[in-house]
């Protein structure tokens, strides 16, 4: 009996050990399969009036992507999109069909960007860029750029695994875009460039006469 005791008291700390242990690896394995976000990047710009310039809309910490849909919103009376090209993200996985969507520099919206993969068996994993969207300043002031899932079900919008199971993603992260005035010397400096080449045309044809 003395002996029973005495087991039971030498074994149960390994078994709490060991639990814990098993616990632990638990919680470890739920970290490590992180919640996929998508972001704007970079997160701060400031450009001049006039600036074209370009955005990246990033994906971190997703496995099994194969396909996607999102999109975008801005002020329309600050910064104008001009074009939407595909990033190199999915690409990864196999050969895609990029659809660059719909823009509306009215309502301050891109709509409709989609990507899929075409004959991959398996999704891209890991972080990196789904699009890059062209704008060009048209306004002073700060447009946040928003990219977002529409809620709509008709639209679409999400992201899919190679199941075409949808994937749970955490809230995205915007950016903002901050468009300021030329200052003198830069408008000095543009207007020399032009007046220089102005000049150097103005030669190259006289002396083709």
């Amino acid at each position: 009996m003395h002996y029973l005791i005495e087991r039971r008291i030498h074994t149960t700390p390994r078994v709490l050990v060991i639990a814990l242990a098993i616990f632990a690896s638990l919680l470890w394995s739920a970290d490590a399969r992180a919640t996929p976000i998508l972001s704007v990047d970079p997160s701060s710009t400031t450009v001049v009036t006039g600036e074209v310039f370009s955005l990246n809309i990033l994906i971190e910490d997703v496995s099994d992507l194969y396909a996607y849909q999102f999109s975008v919103a801005y002020d329309p009376l600050i910064v104008n999109a001009n074009s939407v090209t595909e990033g190199a993200f999915l690409a990864t996985a196999g050969a895609t069909f990029f659809f660059p969507g719909f823009i509306d520099n009215t309502a301050g919206l891109i709509t409709f960007v989609a990507n899929t993969l075409q004959t991959a068996v398996v999704g891209a994993s890991g972080s990196g860029p789904l699009a890059s969207i062209e704008f060009i300043a048209v306004g002073q002031g700060t447009s946040p750029i928003s990219v977002f899932f529409d809620a709509d079900p008709l639209i679409g919008d999400g992201l899919l695994d190679s199941n075409l199971s949808p994937i749970a993603t955490g809230d995205p992260v915007a950016a903002a875009v901050t468009v300021v005035t030329p200052e003198p010397a830069t408008l000095l400096l543009v207007g020399a460039g032009s007046a220089a080449t102005f000049v150097r045309r103005a030669r190259l044809r006289a002396r083709r006469r």
